[in-house]
């Protein structure tokens, strides 16, 4: 099943970067998931990228509702290829459906709230354990 497109939800910029990536590889025009909705038809065969968030990938639910999704990848800070099962139960991705994560990166300046509040603590502890 050849996706119609590829669309994306990103925090910090890295899953818009993969996006990107793969849609130069791959053909299908590239849309954040606010611009799909207007620009694709409901039922669309697309491939989800978005950024994963405890073990769940952001927005999958809302596209999978809207679009027919073909493959998903989740960008998070875990290592390339690891979590998958975590990620697809958490998120609840058909067995069906291709899942892939990629290792990306968060920006501290775009944090907000409690995700903030836990970098910050945890990026204490790991520097006073040195």
């Amino acid at each position: 099943m050849k996706p119609s497109a590829i669309i994306y939800t990103s925090k910090t910029g890295h899953t818009r970067q993969y996006a990107f990536l793969l849609g130069k590889e791959i053909g299908p025009p590239v849309y954040s998931y606010d611009e799909s909705v207007s620009q694709l038809p409901g039922g669309s065969n697309v491939i989800y990228m978005g950024w994963i968030h405890a073990s769940h990938i952001k927005g999958y639910s809302g596209a999978a509702k809207r679009f027919s999704v073909c493959a998903v990848c989740g960008v998070g800070l875990c290592d390339t290829g690891t979590l998958i099962s975590e990620v697809r139960k958490a998120t609840s991705i058909p067995e069906d459906i291709p899942l892939f994560t990629l290792q990306g990166s968060f920006d501290r300046s775009k944090l907000k709230g409690m995700d903030k509040l836990m970098i910050s603590i945890l990026t204490k502890g790991l520097s006073a354990q040195k």
